[in-house]
């Protein structure tokens, strides 16, 4: 019996165009335990275990320049093409490690604004939170 995959449709920018498209993709979680109950089977039924079969990884591109999409999430909402400063914003975001696939709350449209943004609200590693917390605990 397979694994019900979970596919969505994704919003997919071109930067350099400053277009949007949507494509199906599957999660990679659901990817990940497809793998694992592969290497499960085979562990119970003593069988060498072998590399996991996934899904390739098809880089969608943009159908204009020919240059790799990125991944926005499902909630991106892509801004005018004429207005370059929300689309500098939204590719400040994405390359900061932000995308638009839960509520975070209303995304910055301003280069300057998605800045603060970013600066606010720095991605941090659980092992990086884990010694901000020694730290607090040392002083």
């Amino acid at each position: 019996m397979k694994p019900k995959e979970n596919k969505r449709r994704m919003a997919f920018a071109c930067f350099d165009c400053r277009k949007v498209f949507r494509f199906d993709w599957v999660y990679p979680s659901a990817r990940a335990w497809a793998a694992k109950k592969q290497i499960d089977s085979q562990i119970r039924k003593s069988i060498p275990v072998t590399k996991p079969k996934l899904p390739p990884e098809s880089p969608h591109l943009c159908p204009q320049c020919r240059k790799q999409l990125r991944c926005m999430g499902r909630y991106f909402r892509a801004p005018k093409m004429t207005n370059k400063e929300a689309w500098e914003a939204a590719e400040l975001l994405i390359l900061a490690g932000y995308d638009y696939s839960g509520y975070q709350g209303r995304m910055p449209t301003k280069p300057a604004a998605a800045r603060q943004y970013i600066a606010d609200r720095a991605i941090r590693s659980p092992g990086g939170r884990l010694a901000e917390r020694i730290k607090k605990t040392q002083r």
